[in-house]
């Protein structure tokens, strides 16, 4: 299989390894929480989504889910070190409109991003070595 083959099935996994993982109620409504209460609700989210991890689906493991100040990190495992270990850049280019998507757009996340939340894509390979880093600002969401 091709390399390009490999990270275009990487991508599609991550997305739905993202579909899969992302349950539950979250408790974001209005835009016009204050930083604490946005950072608080979002530690709910997070313990919510964490409940439901890991989430295995082909190659890539769904591990969990950070709130830090105003950021949510997701982290990942790939479980197939080939995938695109010399490829880094490329599956970045490839992963991250998925990314934008799901983060954007997933109505369990409630559209945290209305509320000033960055979101934070982090994946490893199974010795939790970064391969690509994923960082969404919540301008980059329409709506």
């Amino acid at each position: 299989m091709s390399t390009s083959a490999k990270i275009f099935i990487a991508a599609s996994l991550i997305g739905g390894v993202l579909a899969a993982g992302h349950m539950g109620s979250n408790g974001f409504g209005s835009t016009t929480s204050s930083s604490d209460d946005t950072n608080a609700k979002l530690k709910e989210v997070v313990a919510n989504i964490n409940k439901q991890t890991p989430v295995v689906k082909g190659n890539l493991r769904f591990d969990g889910v950070e709130a830090g100040d105003m950021e949510i990190r997701f982290n990942y495992t790939v479980l197939v070190s080939t995938i695109a270990e010399q490829d880094k850049p490329k599956l970045k280019e490839m992963v991250r409109p998925r990314m934008i998507e799901e983060y954007c757009n997933n109505p369990q996340l409630g559209g945290i991003h209305k509320h000033g939340v960055k979101a934070a894509f982090n994946f490893y390979d199974t010795e939790h070595i970064a391969i690509v880093a994923i960082e969404i600002p919540p301008t980059e969401c329409r709506g």
